[in-house]
Parts: C-alpha cells; structure tokens; sequence
C-alpha cells in the first residue's frame, strides 16, 4: 500500500508544474463597442436593408418602393458615407447579400419587376445583378444562367 502512495506523490508535481505559473501577466483584450447610426434613405415595405463586410469596410443596401437604389458605405470604422442614388426599371425589387470582389468591388443579386396577368399584376421576378467599383456609386449589369424567373431573397 505505501509503494502506491509513493507512486503518486512522484506523479503529481510533474502535473501541477504544468499548469502554469501565477507570476505570469495575460495579455488584456479590449472589448469591440458597436455604434449606432441612422442612414439616409428610403428603405421600401417589407424590403430590409442587406449588409456585406470586407474587412473593416462595411456596405448597407436598401431598396424604395419605387426600385430606387441607395447605398452606404464605412470604410475602416469610420462614420456610413452615403452614395448616389441609381433609379432602376424595376418595382418589387428585392436584393440578396451583398459580397466583396476580389478586386476590391461589390456585387449584389436581386430580382423584381411586375407584368400585367390575367388576374391584375404579377411578380415578374426577373433576376438582376448589380456591382459598384467603390460601394457607393451602383450600377445595373446583365446576368446570364437564368432561363427564366427567379426569386432571388438571399445568396
């Protein structure tokens, strides 16, 4: 019985030594605060606004009622700059997220637009694309892999 005994008392300094020493300092971590700020803009019934981040860059995208898109981009936490306004051809547009390029731009996907149906108007849920070099000024651009209507809330 003693010989197990010796045994563990052999044992258990090599276990505690690896614990750690209590004269070490730890590094102090300081906590992210977030900010609040109201943007600038028409954001259009049950259209939410869609966000994408690159980095410490941030871009928020909103829709009007009247497919009129705006844009507002933070670069390195500084305060949301608005961008310039660009007037679609499209009602009920509706974006997916926004995602950084590769060659430091922005694209979103969306679809929208309505046609006059049998029973009054339609969701004509056409897909479009849209890319801004700097995320303020958008434009409108061709997609291509569709071979009909899509509806596009999400990418």
């Amino acid at each position: 019985m003693s010989h197990r005994l010796v045994a563990l008392a052999l044992l258990a300094p090599p276990a505690f030594a690896a614990c750690g020493d209590a004269t070490e300092t730890q590094e102090t971590v300081t906590p992210t605060t977030w900010q609040s700020e109201e943007l600038d803009g028409e954001v259009g019934v049950d259209l939410d606004p869609v966000m994408g981040t690159d980095g410490d860059d941030v871009v928020v995208l909103a829709v009007s009622d009247e497919g009129v898109l705006s844009s507002h981009l933070s670069s390195d936490g500084e305060p949301f700059k608005a961008g310039t306004p660009l007037a679609t051809d499209l009602d009920y547009l509706m974006l997916g997220d926004v995602v950084a390029l590769a060659d430091g731009g922005w694209f979103t996907v969306g679809s929208g637009d309505s046609v006059e149906g049998k029973h009054g108007t339609e969701l004509a849920f056409r897909a479009v694309g849209f890319r801004s070099d700097d995320g303020l000024t958008w434009e409108q651009v061709e997609l291509t892999g569709f071979a009909g209507p899509a509806d596009v809330n999400a990418v």
